[in-house]
């Protein structure tokens, strides 16, 4: 089975500004383009990032049109 962040009982709460959110976003996205990370965890990490991205949108950090080209970064 799959991973998946909605069926993790354990919550871990983790503070950091925004900068710290988006360097972690862009990490993973560089981390994805590994051809071999293909499997369940990038589909995790991606479902991660998602939240993140959404989360900074909501909040104003990223505008929509950044964060629209962020979400493609993710499935290029």
């Amino acid at each position: 089975m799959e991973p998946s962040i909605e069926k993790c009982k354990l919550e871990i709460l983790v503070i950091a500004d925004a900068l710290v959110w988006i360097t972690v976003i862009g990490n993973i996205q560089l981390a994805l383009k590994h051809p071999e990370n293909d499997g369940p965890s990038a589909s995790l990490m991606r479902e991660f990032c998602e939240r993140l991205i959404r989360k900074l949108l909501a909040e104003g950090v990223f505008t929509p049109e950044y964060a629209a080209r962020v979400f493609e970064d993710f499935y290029r």
